[in-house]
């Protein structure tokens, strides 16, 4: 990107007269500056280090000393617009549309092999590094069809993009809603650009059992088992009508245009779903209930918010009689306007014969600790390794961090050699078998 784009795109004062004249990246994340980026200052400090790191130029609102007078330095009123801008050019540029889904909806689209691209990130300051890929592809693309003549060259001219970036609702550009997004989509005025996937296209799950993170299912008449809880299945059903939608609606019917075929999607196999942020581990103790349960479970959830799911309603739970009952349980609980974490509320139904433990980083607020579901704040890995390592619990629940940093944590013991091999030999044999599915074990099933 040009220097000159880069300042029209931003409203930005060039302040000097910089020896550079381009970029070949953007961030806000300090972590991830490279040679040749454009760094968005969130924190001041940050600035010196963005320059050893190779930055070619610093956005930033206020006032900056210039510390080296070779890079650019663009000087904004309102760093956030400046980034909404920033984003808005070049989805409109390289002719993207946006697709929001929830969260959970987002983890779901990750491992469905559609052939579609997500922009990953909880922020729109997140994703601009991938915004960026996306303008640097497109002016390859332009380059290329410039010196090519052939037919297959020509650009979709629709191409999609799913995020649950909430943020990035108020972009003038072309934009669609999940059923589930849009149950939580007040601002939109529906005058053509934004528009909600309807009902109709959604296709609703034969749920044949379940058990405790299991649903045996029917779907596009074949029977699948699915390695989730059916709490979720209302999402499954919400993303699969958005791609159908978009299928339907869109690309079947642009003329004029060649489409991409990884885009025209006939059967969507969601037989390997799963939910990107919640991971399965296993531990070994001594601290156990019984000699029976050989290993502690663990799902780390990485993500806080993604569960904090407000759309959810009893209405979409209508598969089984036994469900419909269990869905008024649990919609018409007291703790449910104060608790919308939906995966604590279905343990708190469907595992009550469990001791369930709940970690959560400090600082966090905690929910009500109750005797069969304990909540506890950790300050640290190490610390969080202890707690694990001690405490009596037949599943435990652990937010905030990745099962990867955890694994680091568990293979690097701070202890003498002899009980480091020993640790490294309990953690090894604990997840050898680390894909099967033991919650069966518990019980539970319809």
């Amino acid at each position: 990107m040009r220097l000159g784009e880069a300042l029209d795109i931003l409203y930005g004062e060039l302040i000097n007269t910089p020896y550079i004249s381009a970029f070949s990246g953007a961030t806000q994340k300090l972590e991830y500056v490279e040679s040749g980026n454009l760094f968005f200052v969130k924190n001041l400090n940050d600035v010196k280090e963005a320059i050893n790191r190779g930055a070619y130029g610093i956005v930033f609102e206020g006032d900056l000393e210039i510390q080296d007078k070779e890079i650019a330095w663009i000087k904004v009123l309102d760093i956030s617009k400046s980034i909404k801008r920033f984003i808005r050019y070049i989805l409109l540029q390289s002719q993207y549309s946006l697709v929001f889904l929830t969260q959970i909806e987002l983890s779901f689209a990750k491992n469905l092999n559609i052939g579609l691209p997500i922009l990953h990130g909880n922020t729109k300051e997140d994703i601009l590094g991938e915004i960026f890929r996306i303008y640097q592809i497109h002016e390859k693309e332009e380059k290329d069809s410039k010196n090519s003549m052939k037919e297959d060259s020509i650009k979709p001219f629709f191409n999609v993009l799913f995020t649950s970036i909430k943020d990035l609702e108020d972009l003038d550009i072309y934009k669609c809603y999940s059923l589930q997004y849009a149950r939580q989509n007040t601002e939109s005025n529906h005058n053509g650009l934004n528009i909600e996937v309807p009902l109709h296209y959604k296709q609703t799950c034969i749920v044949l059992s379940y058990s405790l993170f299991e649903s045996k299912i029917i779907w596009n008449n074949t029977k699948i088992i699915l390695r989730l809880p059916y709490i979720f299945l209302p999402f499954v059903e919400s993303l699969c009508a958005t791609i159908m939608f978009l299928k339907e609606k869109y690309w079947s019917e642009i003329s004029g245009n060649v489409i991409k075929k990884s885009y025209m999607v006939e059967n969507i196999d969601i037989a390997n779903l799963r939910l990107e942020e919640l991971e399965l581990y296993f531990i070994d103790s001594n601290a156990r209930f019984s000699n029976t349960a050989k290993k502690k479970s663990i799902l780390f959830c990485k993500n806080l918010n993604i569960f904090e799911c407000k759309t959810l309603k009893e209405c979409d739970l209508q598969y089984t009689a036994g469900i419909r009952s269990n869905a008024i349980t649990f919609f018409n609980s007291k703790e449910y306007c104060n608790d919308t974490n939906i995966l604590t509320k279905y343990l708190k139904l469907y595992a009550s014969h469990l001791q369930l433990l709940s970690c959560y980083p400090k600082n966090i607020r905690l929910p009500k600790t109750t005797k069969k579901n304990i909540m506890l704040p950790y300050p640290h890995i190490e610390h969080l390794c202890q707690i694990l390592l001690k405490m009596q619990y037949h599943l435990a629940i652990v937010y905030g961090i990745s099962r990867k940093s955890f694994d680091k944590t568990m293979l690097m013991p701070k202890q003498n050699k002899k009980q480091e091999e020993k640790n490294r030999l309990l953690y090894n044999n604990a997840n050898k078998n680390s894909q099967n599915n033991i919650f069966d074990f518990y019980g539970i099933k319809n």
